[in-house]
């Protein structure tokens, strides 16, 4: 074969098994993708903690009678929270939801992993969500969180 993508040589039964291969492969990526972005959405979850230490300031300020300051941190952290919140409930929508062609067998179509991938890169493609303007904002605030933490 000189090309990759050189089938011009190959016969019938070759192309079949080429194509149950590349079936394989794609499958796979998907798969691998998915799990990828459930790892950073187990990281991200720890965020879910901000509010517990906003209300813990809140109430450490109450029971001392100081005054209480919302400050830009605060804010930040609040943010991180909405914008993971956002990030989970369109992973569930995406997971849930038909994919809007057919792309691999219907047993495959049903994984929840392949659903997710595929209905992300359909939205992408349409312009409806864009996931990775949410996750790249979502980094950012984080970055500008540490930022701030560390007082740079």
């Amino acid at each position: 074969m000189g090309s990759m993508f050189d089938y011009s040589s190959m016969d019938l039964t070759e192309l079949q098994n080429e194509q149950k291969m590349l079936h394989v492969r794609m499958v796979e990526v998907f798969i691998k993708q998915r799990d990828d972005f459930s790892l950073v959405m187990l990281m991200s979850s720890m965020t879910l903690l901000f509010p517990i230490s906003i209300a813990g300031k809140r109430l450490y300020a109450k029971l001392t009678g100081t005054k209480f300051i919302i400050t830009i941190a605060n804010l930040i952290d609040l943010s991180i929270v909405l914008q993971v919140l956002i990030m989970l409930g369109m992973t569930r929508y995406y997971e849930q939801r038909e994919i809007p062609m057919d792309l691999f067998t219907k047993e495959d179509d049903m994984n929840p992993s392949i659903r997710f991938v595929a209905n992300m890169m359909a939205d992408i493609e349409a312009d409806v969500f864009r996931f990775d303007y949410l996750l790249a904002a979502g980094t950012a605030t984080l970055w500008i969180r540490c930022v701030i933490l560390l007082r740079l």
